[in-house]
């Protein structure tokens, strides 16, 4: 069976994702008083771009505070070994925070 090399990295990526631990901790937890529990995820948008050996994939998220607050954030997005993030940028509303 032939794959494309876009096919392969998405393979691989839906692999990295599913082991336990990822599952367990990906997403966006709400942090309260009583612990962390998992905002609801709206949707999950990926864009994958291959060019030679670099594939330059983009992840859209959106999330729902279902708790009856404010809550506290933190994302968590498990990355496969040789992975790197090189630009984060986080949308409330009218505000943006882009990581450093």
């Amino acid at each position: 069976m032939k794959f494309s090399r876009k096919c392969l990295l998405a393979l691989f990526a839906l692999a990295a994702a599913s082991s336990l631990q990822a599952q367990t901790l990906a997403g966006l937890q709400l942090v309260g008083d009583a612990g962390a529990v998992a905002a609801v995820t709206q949707s999950t948008e990926v864009d994958i771009r291959v060019t030679g050996l670099l594939a330059r994939t983009t992840v859209t998220q959106r999330f729902t505070n279902h708790t009856q607050g404010w809550a506290e954030g933190r994302y968590v997005f498990p990355l496969p070994d040789g992975a790197s993030v090189d630009e984060l940028r986080i949308t409330i509303g009218e505000r943006i925070i882009e990581g450093e």
